[in-house]
């Protein structure tokens, strides 16, 4: 992906993000609606599958977005770990949903197996899916794979 393309879909990615905002009533969300808004409409998973992530219940998930519980410190760094995400943005609503991939690993990867923007872009969004996008992509392949070999013999 071309620093172009990305500097779009970053631009498209925040103003989406405000439209919801204004849509909200033109305040900023809340804890809870951030979480919701991080599990449904960003990661796209389940309540359970956002839990066992963390290693809470999907009810413990639901009060947390229902604002009958307060997000705890130790389930915020849980979050923030599991997924990639900033810590200001889940418990304050500033800056950006997402942290930067390390750089350091990412140039060490890409140095040494002499990858392009493309690779890396693909790398990026490929460690930051959720796991049912990671398990149909892995599926994609094996069967191309398998498609490959038959029609070399």
């Amino acid at each position: 992906m071309s620093i172009k393309m990305f500097s779009m879909c970053t631009f498209l990615f925040t103003f989406c993000l405000q439209c919801y905002i204004f849509k909200t009533g033109g305040e900023q969300m809340t804890q809870g609606e951030r979480i919701r808004y991080l599990r449904k409409e960003v990661l796209k998973i389940t309540l359970e599958q956002f839990g066992k992530k963390i290693g809470v219940t999907k009810s413990a998930i639901s009060n947390l977005e229902n604002e009958s519980r307060n997000l705890t410190e130790q389930v915020a760094k849980a979050i923030c770990r599991e997924f990639n995400v900033d810590y200001l943005w889940l418990t304050e609503g500033t800056g950006d949903i997402f942290l930067e991939f390390p750089r350091g690993m990412i140039d060490v990867l890409a140095e040494e197996n002499n990858l392009d923007e493309f690779d890396v872009s693909f790398i990026k969004t490929y460690i930051n899916a959720p796991d049912d996008e990671k398990k149909a992509i892995k599926n994609f392949l094996k069967r191309l794979n398998n498609e490959i070999k038959k029609s070399n013999e």
